[in-house]
């Protein structure tokens, strides 16, 4: 699924600002409102922009970012390190990932639920609105099993987390669907 933007941004809006930021930046928004997704329609265009991107995605408890000392001697200033859940680094490696970049001259782009201290390139967000309009195109054509009402409530039960109203709209799906 591609990020759907709200207002004017654009994925080239978006390389363009990085670009003007030495390809520094980070995408702040809170649980599944879409910045990992946000991050995958950015790949494309990075590398089209000429950026060699090395990403990776931390999970709980991770607290150092896996680096060979062979991947980080082929950064260099085309590289972009970015890094989807970055407050999961602990402080010290925090610090330590941003001197590095800065040594080679690499750029850095993270994802955080708050700011990091890098300039913001965006913040995610998801609206009721939004939610619908994905959940229709989700389904089949012409599919009233899932209603509007029903994204209505899981929106409210899960305070916006898109990622947990789609599994809990899966699961209604399917047991509509299988009755």
């Amino acid at each position: 699924m591609k990020y759907q933007f709200l207002g004017e941004a654009s994925p080239a809006s978006l390389v363009a600002s990085l670009q003007a930021q030495n390809w520094w930046g980070e995408i702040i928004g809170p649980h599944g409102s879409g910045k990992s997704t946000l991050l995958q329609s950015l790949r494309e265009p990075l590398e089209a922009a000429g950026r060699r991107v090395e990403q990776y995605t931390m999970h709980n408890d991770e607290k150092r970012l896996a680096v060979s000392g062979t991947v980080l001697k082929s950064w260099g200033p085309d590289t972009l390190v970015v890094v989807d859940g970055y407050e999961q680094l602990g402080g010290w490696n925090r610090s330590a990932l941003k001197r590095i970049c800065r040594q080679h001259g690499t750029g850095l782009l993270i994802t955080a639920h708050e700011p990091a201290g890098l300039p913001v390139l965006y913040r995610t967000s998801v609206t009721l609105d939004l939610a619908r309009t994905l959940v229709r195109e989700l389904l089949p054509p012409g599919s009233d099993v899932v209603r509007d009402e029903d994204v209505s409530h899981s929106m409210d039960r899960w305070k916006g987390n898109l990622r947990e109203v789609f599994f809990e709209l899966y699961d209604l799906y399917e047991s509509r669907r299988a009755n």
